[in-house]
């Protein structure tokens, strides 16, 4: 071939070969360091996440709780209580300590998501992914299983609080100086009373679901709930000191009382060993219950159900002569007078019994013989 001809073929084949502009570089370039910034972008993703849930998690646990969970709490319980509470008394440098950590890494990451989708988009991407990886779903974990959690990163808590120690330790002693040291839960008596009966209402209704609705049912439940006779006795307790004498009395209309003229004989003694009470209200002879009150001179005193083994019931001895010997003196009490106060009285008297009594005239006090006796 001529000259020519082989510089035309080699012109050709070089024509032939690709051409890369540089336009595709650059694409190519940005390709692979959007690659490169994925992973640790879903690195900062996971910080924010342990961030924002612990910051919810584990503030949310208050002293008082957890030391409630370490007092009473089941043995798993107990040991993560045990492992957050340490951590948990520092309440404002963990919390400091948290928000600095989950601000900077939410900036971090905002920063490094630009760099993969500049714009709109970016702004879009970064705010829908921190939402709902970052705060959503670790924030709704830690609300529910918070002990657990906690528990489980006390070990990253405490890498983190030294890490940042420099910033938060500072920021932390501020607000114990403005705030003040943080305070447990304390319920006063109407909220524990609330609380309690909302804990009932809640066992009742998880019965109801599993199908343990019946009482028989309900007390063969192994569950640590509450029952209904147990908040009648929590409540009753609660609303001592807030009840008078007169609201928890019983009425002489429904107390079981004899007069000093009955006989004691075999029928009446069953009546009385039967009725379960140990002391019986004397009354005068011929005293009737008048509007559920009587005079405070017609009551005689109280007979104790023990002194009966003293007496015959062939002999049919009538009452008063049983109260000559065995009478024990009644323990009065005015109707407004609280019930803590009369408990503190009855201890002291060493008496079980007192009959409330409530004047005709409130002003001035009237004599006892003016004077009614409405319960016991």
């Amino acid at each position: 071939r001529s000259a020519s001809a082989t510089w035309q073929l080699r012109l050709r084949a070089r024509s032939r070969r690709p051409v890369i502009s540089s336009h595709s570089a650059r694409a190519a370039a940005r390709g692979m360091v959007s690659a490169m910034e994925i992973l640790p972008a879903l690195g900062l993703l996971f910080m924010s996440a342990f961030f924002s849930g612990l910051t919810l998690g584990l503030m949310s646990l208050d002293l008082a709780q957890l030391e409630l969970v370490i007092a009473s709490g089941d043995p798993v319980q107990k040991r993560r209580a045990e492992r957050i509470l340490p951590v948990r008394r520092r309440g404002n440098l963990l919390l400091c300590t948290l928000l600095l950590g989950n601000t900077m890494v939410n900036a971090f990451l905002a920063i490094l998501t630009e760099s993969i989708a500049p714009g709109v988009y970016g702004a879009v991407f970064s705010t829908a992914f921190i939402l709902i990886f970052g705060e959503i779903i670790p924030q709704s974990a830690c609300s529910r299983w918070g002990l657990f959690i906690g528990s489980a990163s006390v070990e990253l808590v405490q890498l983190v609080t030294l890490l940042l120690f420099v910033v938060a330790y500072p920021l932390s002693l501020s607000l114990d100086a403005v705030l003040g040291k943080e305070l447990g839960t304390i319920y006063s008596r109407n909220e524990l009373k609330e609380l309690f009966t909302m804990q009932v209402a809640a066992a009742t209704t998880a019965a109801a679901r599993s199908g343990t609705t019946t009482p028989e049912e309900a007390a063969a439940d192994p569950a640590d709930t509450l029952r209904d006779v147990e908040l009648q006795v929590m409540t009753g307790a609660l609303s001592l000191p807030e009840r008078t004498a007169e609201q928890i009395m019983t009425p002489l209309s429904d107390v079981d009382a004899i007069n000093e003229d009955t006989a004691l004989d075999f029928a009446r003694m069953q009546a009385i060993a039967n009725s379960g009470h140990t002391r019986v209200p004397v009354f005068r002879a011929g005293t009737t219950v008048d509007a559920g009150a009587v005079r405070a001179d017609a009551v005689v005193g109280l007979l104790s159900t023990k002194d009966l083994i003293l007496i015959d019931p062939e002999d049919a001895h009538g009452v008063g002569t049983l109260m000559k010997y065995c009478g024990r003196s009644i323990a009065t009490t005015w109707y407004d007078t609280p019930v803590a106060q009369l408990f503190r009285e009855l201890k002291r008297g060493r008496s079980h019994l007192a009959f409330v009594q409530r004047a005709r005239a409130p002003q001035p006090p009237p004599p006892p013989a003016h004077t009614h006796v409405k319960g016991a």
